[in-house]
């Protein structure tokens, strides 16, 4: 279901262009190679402390103030609570949020929650006294003005937000929007992924019903075509094709393509 979602939200968008401390590689690659080596290291995770660390670098790496994963509707196996939190935001602000239940008057949680595709907080309707009270709070506790909101809606009727956030005036903001938005559509929902099976819910990575764009990735690496070759056809980047191959193999359990391949065509998948 995540997936199949996230087909629909890069489908929709026009084309741009391309439990210990988690390290990020400190020289620069290329684009390909650093978000993989991103998501790399989004497999180390292991507990909340790790999921922290993991949003402080991946802040560190694009160079922005505050990341923040907010589960509205995430059970938890142990207990019963209105609102998870993992961010980057101060401890004092991630406190007070949870303290006062200000997940009821967050403006951007109900719209964010209206379609598929990420919300620019520019885009808010006109705020009530409420919601404006509490920006202003948020300001005052290190939240910055510029802020884009990814819905995410799992198999499992949860419900969480993914935000970037940044102190940049509208050009430069828009411009860092149009370079790394589709990395952080990417990055939302795999860090969900794993959130989820931090929480105890291994079905969140058991094995399911692959995407039709993951049984043609399959399919054509069945045929022998290496990855560039598999982008070319389908007109898409190399990146893409690694990852909708790499979430097939989390899907079904394996750790190489050709275990992948054997065990959907088993499974009857391809």
């Amino acid at each position: 279901m995540l997936l199949k979602t996230l087909q629909v939200v890069l489908d929709c968008m026009a084309p741009l262009g391309d439990a210990g401390v988690i390290d990020f590689p400190e020289e620069a690659m290329p684009m390909d190679e650093a978000f993989y080596a991103l998501v790399d290291a989004g497999e180390e995770i292991r507990s909340v402390g790790d999921a922290h660390r993991f949003l402080e670098k991946l802040a560190a790496h694009y160079d922005v103030r505050n990341l923040a994963y907010l589960g509205v509707n995430v059970p938890s196996p142990e207990e019963n609570r209105p609102v998870f939190v993992i961010s980057t935001y101060s401890k004092a602000w991630v406190d007070r949020y949870r303290a006062r239940n200000y997940q009821r008057i967050d403006p951007v949680l109900p719209e964010s929650m209206k379609g598929i595709l990420p919300l620019d907080w520019r885009n808010l309707p006109p705020l009530r006294p409420a919601a404006a009270r509490f920006f202003g709070e948020a300001r005052d506790y290190g939240v910055h003005k510029q802020g884009l909101s990814i819905p995410i809606r799992g198999a499992s009727g949860d419900l969480a937000v993914f935000t970037v956030n940044a102190d940049l005036a509208d050009p430069e903001w828009e411009d860092f929007k149009q370079r790394n938005i589709r990395e952080f559509l990417l990055i939302a929902f795999y860090f969900h992924q794993q959130v989820m099976a931090l929480e105890g819910f291994k079905n969140a990575i058991d094995i399911r019903e692959l995407s039709q764009r993951e049984r043609d990735m399959l399919w054509w690496t069945a045929e022998g075509k290496t990855t560039k070759e598999i982008a070319l056809i389908l007109g898409l980047s190399d990146r893409t094709v690694r990852f909708y191959i790499e979430n097939a193999m989390t899907k079904l359990r394996c750790h190489s393509k050709a275990q992948c391949v054997a065990k959907a065509i088993r499974i009857g998948a391809l």
